[in-house]
């Protein structure tokens, strides 16, 4: 029983000792309740009609949006990156939702909505995969909101082209910076790297013949 009491009393004195500071050691922490963010604009303005966008144009294209994944450490935290190896995660700032499901959302929206390539759900069509890489915090050397998302179109049968984007944009403020500030960032390196994903799609879809897939042929039969 003595042993026992030698890490209680020893926490006493440190109280009598150091007064508030030594008792906070008896204490538990303020748990933390986290804050959640979105880094889509709201109330963008609506793209300007072309020939391509029209309501009343004919689709001259044709594509299925098939996967859309990330990276397995892009969950509701929001990473931060200080080194080219090390990443950590705020306990405190928050996605809304997942963000492959924001990339998702807006490049249906820009694909389907604002050019009017018409959506293939079946049948031999040009497929477009896109996978979340990074959608990060970086704190040095310089702070940046980066996105980098590899891309590729097929045909069916073979891969017509693929591609990796990296986009940073600037964090705004001195010193450390808000967390709104750092998801603006990424919110404008998101919108940069979806359009460069559709202006290359759409630039490959004028060349692409869908197929279907080759069937795999069927082994010999045994002797």
């Amino acid at each position: 029983m003595t042993i026992l009491r030698k890490p209680i009393a020893a926490c006493v004195l440190a109280c009598l000792a150091f007064g508030s500071a030594g008792c906070a050691l008896l204490t538990k922490s303020d748990p933390i309740a986290p804050r959640y963010y979105n880094p889509e604009r709201l109330n963008a303005p609506d793209p300007e009609p072309t020939s391509r966008n029209k309501p009343d144009s004919n689709p001259a294209h044709k594509l299925r949006l098939r996967a859309v994944r990330a990276s397995e450490h892009l969950k509701e935290r929001i990473v931060f990156r200080d080194s080219p190896t090390e990443l950590g995660f705020y306990d405190g700032r928050r996605w809304t939702e997942l963000p492959e499901h924001y990339l998702r959302r807006q490049l249906s929206a820009a694909l389907f909505e604002s050019q009017r390539v018409q959506q293939v759900i079946a049948g031999p069509a040009a497929t477009l995969e896109v996978e979340m890489s990074a959608f990060e915090e970086v704190r040095e050397p310089r702070r940046v909101g980066r996105v980098q998302i590899m891309f590729l179109l097929h045909d069916g049968n073979l891969v017509r082209f693929r591609e990796t984007v990296t986009i940073e944009r600037p964090i705004a403020g001195e010193g450390t910076p808000s967390a709104e500030a750092t998801v603006s960032a990424l919110g404008e390196a998101l919108a940069a790297a979806v359009q460069r994903i559709v202006d290359r799609t759409l630039r490959e879809l004028d060349f692409v013949t869908p197929t279907r897939p080759s069937p795999v042929p069927e082994p010999p039969p045994l002797p």
